[in-house]
Formats: structure tokens, sequence, C-alpha cells
């Protein structure tokens, strides 16, 4: 009897560099042993998704980055127990912060942003009073918030500053913070000549060393898609993926 495909797991091949091997991925019930493989979600049908940058008319300051992201998709926690200043705050990163009536000294971590990074800042806020308010402040961006409940914030940082909590001195709240990157695919561009490459042979070099990473496409000649298909987003954004290729002017 022919086994049922759905009874199949899918894995792609990571290379040295990182990058996923193209046409390598397979249906198998158990990951193979030798080589590096990753398991992947096998059976979502059949949306294509679309990833936008932005990159310089002239290529010909190298390496130049490209980061894609991923629509939506978050990386793991960024904050933990370690790194708090919290004179006038008492409570714990687990329990929530609460802060002392009268303080105004800010509640920070080390934590420190990465210029250009899109993140997902959350801030809850519990408790009773109904005055005073805090102000969020991570990688340049700042947010002032006054009410209970879970407020997002999406930064795209401007600079590299960690992550402040400060309150007006009426503030009598208890504050979680919680800080995730956004996933991300990242092309770093290097090339074997001094000359600029320009967009469009780019994307050419694009498709022909990444076709495993969906189809490359430009407008305006400063905007890079990628379409991918459900099967290759989940592939390739779990995270920051960096990835690094040669082109030719």
């Amino acid at each position: 009897m022919t086994p049922n495909k759905r009874d199949l797991k899918a894995f792609v091949r990571y290379d040295g560099s990182g990058r996923v091997v193209a046409g390598s991925l397979i249906l198998r019930r158990k990951k193979p042993k030798v080589g590096k493989w990753t398991e992947i979600q096998g059976y979502q049908c059949c949306t294509d998704h679309t990833l936008t940058t932005t990159v310089a008319t002239d290529l010909s300051a190298l390496p130049v980055k490209m980061r894609f992201y991923c629509g939506g998709t978050l990386g793991s926690e960024l904050l933990s127990s370690t790194g708090w200043t919290s004179t006038g705050w008492s409570g714990s990163y687990g329990a929530g912060f609460t802060h002392t009536t009268g303080n105004t000294t800010a509640l920070s971590n080390t934590l420190a942003a990465v210029v250009e990074k899109k993140y997902v800042v959350s801030v809850t806020l519990s408790g009773a009073g109904s005055v005073g308010s805090v102000a969020v402040v991570f990688g340049g961006v700042s947010t002032t918030i006054s009410t209970t409940g879970t407020t997002t914030i999406n930064v795209t940082a401007t600079g590299t500053g960690n992550l402040t909590v400060t309150p007006t001195s009426t503030f009598v709240r208890t504050v979680v913070v919680s800080i995730k990157e956004a996933a991300s695919l990242v092309l770093t561009l290097t090339s074997t000549q001094s000359t600029a490459t320009t967009v469009a042979n780019l994307v050419t070099a694009l498709n022909s060393t990444y076709p495993v990473l969906g189809t490359f496409s430009t407008t305006g000649g400063t905007n890079l898609t990628l379409v991918m298909t459900d099967l290759q987003k989940q592939a390739i954004c779990s995270g920051e993926k960096t990835l690094s290729m040669t082109v030719t002017s």
C-alpha cells in the first residue's frame, strides 16, 4: 500500500555558511543523520508571501546589506532577569516591577538595540491608580503610556539606546516589558570587482544563487522584492538568517 505523504516530515539541508542547499527539500519519516538538516512545516498551501527591501542605486560601496522582514514572525524573547537597574522600583522581571510613588528614576535594562532592526516591544501596566504615566524608550524610539493593559510598540531602531522606562512621580502601577526582534532574512552582497553592479544584475545573481528562497525582482530601480511560498517562509523566517553572495558588474 502506498504510504500517505502527510505521514512524512519535511526537511531542508543547510551548508557550512548557513544557506539552504538548493533542491535539498525531502519528505521522510526521520531526519537524516548525515549533514545539517532542519525540519520545516511540510503541508502549508498555497499562499505567496512578498518581502521587500530598499537598496541603493549605487552598489559600488561594498559590502551591501539587504534585510527582508518576515511578515510578523518574531524571534525569541530578548529580555531576561539580568541587566536590570531598578532603584525606586520593587519586584522582578518575571512578576513585574512596581513603581514607588514619588520616584522618578528610570527602570532600565542593558539590552541595546541595533540600528535599523525592527522590534516589537510589549508593555503591560497593571494595578490601581488612574494618574501618571511612563515613557518607554528603546532604540531611540519613545512612547508614553498611561493606561492599564498591554501596549504593543513597533520599533525600527534609529539608535543603539538601551531600554528605559521613566515614570512620572505619581505613577503607581506595575510594569512588565517584553522585547522581541522581527524575524528577517539578511543578504550581504560582496563583489570580486571594484566597480558598481546594477540592481538588475543583482536580481539576476540572487535568482541564480538562491532559487530556494523564492523569486527576486525589482521595481523603480531601488525596491527589491522577494516572493516566497509558505514552505520557503517556514524554512527561512525563524529568527535572523544571514546569507552572503558575490556578483560581478
